[in-house]
């Protein structure tokens, strides 16, 4: 596959970061918007490009943040089968947490767990314990 042209790739990574800034104020509905726009900028077929996942990526972590957890359900999904999205253990987490808090318990028990193919649970400390505790009941002998 050819690269993005620099003009492009700039251009999404411009949109990209703006995203990343309105994310940390808080402003999620635009943090959302720029992401999607750097996402409609991503030649097709969108999935196949790196960028392209990493900003499903950023919309579903930010739609999770906004508690929008259908929505990061949807797109954390399709993230999770490209081929940058496959076994990306951050993509497991959110997807995991969006199905908890929709109570879809069994589907997030099964998201959760794939991260611990990884090796360890570090990627939990920064998040509310009761993701982990909740996988841990769920697989009492890890």
């Amino acid at each position: 596959m050819p690269a993005i042209p620099a003009k492009l790739f700039n251009e999404i990574e411009a949109l990209s970061g703006a995203g990343d800034a309105l994310y940390e104020a808080g402003d999620y509905k635009a943090a959302i918007a720029k992401y999607k726009a750097g996402y409609a900028l991503v030649p097709a077929p969108k999935e196949e490009w790196e960028m392209g996942t990493s900003l499903l990526i950023a919309i579903g972590d930010t739609q999770f943040a906004n508690g929008d957890f259908a929505r990061a359900i949807e797109t954390l999904t399709t993230a999770s089968f490209t081929p940058a999205g496959m076994g990306n253990p951050f993509v497991h987490l959110r997807l995991g947490q969006a199905l908890f808090e929709t109570g879809a318990l069994d589907l997030a028990a099964e998201s959760l767990q794939r991260i611990r193919g990884h090796g360890d649970d570090s990627i939990f400390e920064d998040e509310d314990p009761k993701y982990l505790d909740f996988l841990q009941s769920r697989t009492p002998n890890l």
